[in-house]
């Protein structure tokens, strides 16, 4: 995206990702910090903790993160969605899901892959992300806003 929009000419931007594409947006500020602006990130699993990590591969019994958050079957992807969704589907054929895990999970792989190893899990509750440049740059009159659930907390 980031070379995209240098070939298109654009001088400065601003960066927004949710989920997954906070990673992205995450790597976008890191590697283009001279042209983004501005970067905002919503729940996005960004430094996880290691305890957490391992939390979520106990609940959806399997071994490795990849295989729930780039999956490459069926199966694989019920077990995201089961994880992911308050209310499933009733029922979606196999054969319209690996349709579109081909369409949506296939592509790129490789760029998916180092995205998700690139977040750090850390037990000793530090942040391990390094900074980004652009939070030096935020003026102070801004205001935070949390929004959280009632089972949620904040460290």
């Amino acid at each position: 995206m980031g070379k995209l929009l240098e070939k298109l000419g654009v001088e400065k931007y601003s960066v927004m990702g949710t989920s997954y594409g906070g990673f992205v947006a995450y790597n976008m500020a890191k590697l283009f910090e001279n042209r983004v602006e501005k970067v905002v990130i919503v729940t996005s699993g960004i430094n996880r903790s290691l305890k957490g990590l391992k939390e979520l591969l106990e609940r959806a019994k399997i071994d490795k993160i990849e295989d729930l958050m780039l999956p490459k079957t069926a199966s694989q992807f019920k077990k995201l969605m089961e994880l992911a969704m308050f209310k499933r589907p009733m029922y979606l054929p196999n054969f319209v899901i690996n349709d579109f895990i081909t369409t949506l999970f296939s592509d790129n792989m490789n760029e998916k892959m180092e995205l998700l190893k690139g977040v750090t899990f850390e037990d000793d509750g530090e942040v391990h992300v390094s900074p980004l440049p652009q939070v030096g740059r935020i003026q102070q009159s801004y205001t935070s806003c949390f929004l959280i659930g009632s089972d949620d907390s904040l460290r």
